[in-house]
């Protein structure tokens, strides 16, 4: 399976989309591989697109040890990439709940 292909189209269809709804950052050149925080360096991934773009990373440069931590760390307590993007809209959700009122920013 080619993994540089399907992470680039990904990236590619990242830079040409509007997202509604919840999105996650993603640096496009992560940053333990030299990336920066400028906005062409960035794109907006579902929870889901992230998820499955950070094991592609991962497949793609098994030894970066950068790479792998950050796909473990989306791993854990997540089974699929499906669980992950629903479970970080309902948090979302709840954070936006919580933030809203009188009381609050």
């Amino acid at each position: 399976m080619n993994y540089q292909k399907i992470h680039d189209a990904l990236i590619a269809r990242a830079k040409t989309r509007t997202l509604d709804g919840y999105y996650e950052i993603h640096h496009i050149i992560p940053r333990c591989m030299g990336g920066n925080n400028k906005t062409s360096n960035l794109v907006k991934l579902t929870p889901e697109e992230h998820y499955v773009i950070h094991q592609l990373l991962a497949k793609i440069h098994p030894d970066n040890k950068g790479l792998v931590y950050a796909a473990i760390k989306m791993c854990q307590g997540r089974p699929t990439n499906k669980l992950y993007g629903w479970i970080r809209r309902r948090f979302a959700e709840i954070v936006s709940e919580n933030q809203s009122g009188e009381s609050n920013s």
